[in-house]
C-alpha cells in the first residue's frame, strides 16, 4: 500500500499524537508508518500501548527499540540497559510502574 502525501510536515506528527491520545493501536502503527521515522520517545509510547493491548509484535518492537536506545542515547551504561531491558520485560505483562520507567529513562 502506497504512504499518503500530507500537504504539511506537521500533519503525520499530529495523527501519531491524536492516535497516541486515543490509545488506538491500529490508528498509531498507520500513523508510525507515514513519518520518515519515530523518535525513541514516541516508540516507547508506541511500545507502552503495544503492551497495553497485548500486540503480538510487542516482543520483536521491544528488542529493537532497547537496540535503538543503547545506540542513540549518551552514556547509556551496560547497568542502564539492563535497568531499561527489565522495564521492558516487565512492561510486556502490562506493569503501569514499568511503562513510568521505560519513559523515563527515554526522557533523561
Amino acid at each position: 500500500m502506497p504512504r499518503r502525501r500530507h500537504s504539511s510536515a506537521g500533519e503525520p506528527n499530529r495523527a501519531l499524537d491524536v492516535a497516541l491520545a486515543h490509545n488506538d493501536l491500529p490508528m498509531t502503527m498507520a500513523a508510525a508508518r507515514d513519518l520518515p521515522s519515530v523518535g525513541l520517545d514516541r516508540a516507547a509510547q508506541i511500545l507502552v500501548l503495544m503492551s497495553k493491548e497485548r500486540s503480538p509484535l510487542y516482543r520483536k518492537a521491544a528488542a529493537r527499540w532497547l537496540s535503538r536506545y543503547a545506540a542513540e542515547v549518551q552514556g547509556a551504561t551496560p547497568t542502564r540497559l539492563s535497568e531499561v531491558a527489565d522495564a521492558l520485560a516487565e512492561l510486556e505483562h502490562a506493569d503501569v510502574a514499568a511503562a513510568q520507567r521505560l519513559l523515563a529513562a527515554v526522557r533523561t
